[in-house]
């Protein structure tokens, strides 16, 4: 009874990991994701290279 349900919900978190991954490649993710992460980067201002650049 148990192990019916266990296998399924592996299996559907297999197929999440695979639609995730597929998505994450695809060019319009990584310029929505790339355009979220430039506002949130100007919103609060957090960016490691101006740490970097300081003397």
């Amino acid at each position: 009874m148990w192990a019916i349900e266990g296998i399924s919900c592996i299996i559907i978190l297999i197929i999440m990991y695979f639609m995730i991954s597929s998505l994450a490649h695809s060019p319009l993710v990584q310029k929505l994701t790339a355009r979220m992460f430039e506002d949130f980067n100007r919103d609060f201002d957090v960016d490691p290279w101006k740490e970097n650049e300081k003397p």
